[in-house]
């Protein structure tokens, strides 16, 4: 079973996530972009996709983005940022950035599935 990273720092949207995703996948979670990227680095080779919230205290979505392509992790690893705020300027600087695809909240189980789906089996959802 692949595994997901979510990384949001709102419980209640990790826990909204983690139950649309248990099913086909087992989810790791981080509550801010700094644990995501202590996850992420042990277990690296085993997450195909990571859900990440734009705005999060410590280390946010961006920063997290921009940590992702030092490292080289968006070679294999894809990105789906979420937010509330979904502007075309927002979902533009998620995709400048490295973010394969973006999310509007509240969140569609059917739509985040797929686009998950989408990001493992082709590597690309965009």
């Amino acid at each position: 079973m692949e595994k997901i990273l979510v990384v949001d720092d709102a419980k209640i949207n990790r826990m909204i996530l983690i139950e649309i995703l248990k099913k086909r996948y087992e989810v790791l979670e981080a509550e801010d972009g700094l644990e995501a990227v202590a996850v992420f680095r042990r277990h690296e080779e085993e997450i195909p996709v990571v859900l990440l919230d734009a705005v999060m205290p410590v280390l946010g979505g961006y920063e997290f983005l921009a940590e992702a392509r030092r490292e080289g992790w968006l070679d294999k690893t894809k990105v789906i940022m979420i937010s509330t705020d979904y502007s075309e300027a927002l979902v533009k600087r998620a995709l400048d950035e490295g973010a394969c695809d973006f999310i509007a909240r509240p969140v569609d189980g059917k739509t985040v599935l797929e686009k998950v789906e989408r990001a493992v089996s082709r590597g690309s959802v965009i």
